[in-house]
């Protein structure tokens, strides 16, 4: 009851950050507020003083950012700093990309974005993947890779995760 009231008061992500780690009840607590996760991102007309979430305008407002599904722009969604607009434009983002069957992981699967891709004719070709995001594909695990060819054109594929590790992956909000 407290810490309902006191978020409800400091309404800044630094009370909800703290009270996350106050106890085991407490981060319950938290987690299990409920947020808006129907804001997705988007690529133009942002209006940057105008909160996606609670619609109110501020000039405090910022951008949680992130990548679409194929990589090839960035999605925004415009966010005043209370905690509950705050983080539901990080659900919001984590929702969209699951939709899409993309997930954010908690850290990088590895140190460096550089990899062998392996190809059908049983060769490999160096390439890069994205090291904070799996894809999940038939019931699998799937690495975002893609390289540049001789003619200059660039090709992706999904690698599955266990040709490169057998470890669970580190999924954000799982």
């Amino acid at each position: 009851m407290i810490l309902r009231i006191l978020l409800d008061y400091y309404t800044d992500i630094r009370q909800w950050s703290t009270a996350r780690v106050l106890s085991r009840e407490c981060k319950q607590m938290v987690d299990t507020q409920p947020y808006n996760t129907h804001c997705w991102g988007r690529r133009s007309f942002i209006q940057p003083h105008i909160c996606g979430i609670c619609e109110k305008t501020s000039t405090r407002c910022t951008t949680v950012n992130y990548w679409s599904a194929n990589f090839t722009s960035m999605l925004h969604i415009v966010c005043c700093p209370e905690w509950s607009c705050k983080m539901s434009a990080v659900h919001s983002a984590l929702c969209h990309g699951k939709s899409n069957h993309m997930y954010t992981l908690r850290k990088p699967f590895r140190e460096t974005r550089k990899i062998l891709i392996p190809r059908s004719d049983g060769s490999t070709t160096q390439g890069f993947c994205k090291t904070r995001y799996l894809f999940r594909r038939n019931g699998e695990w799937c690495v975002y890779t893609y390289w540049v060819d001789d003619a200059n054109e660039e090709w992706s594929k999904l690698v599955p995760l266990a040709h490169y590790t057998k470890d669970p992956p580190p999924i954000l909000f799982a």
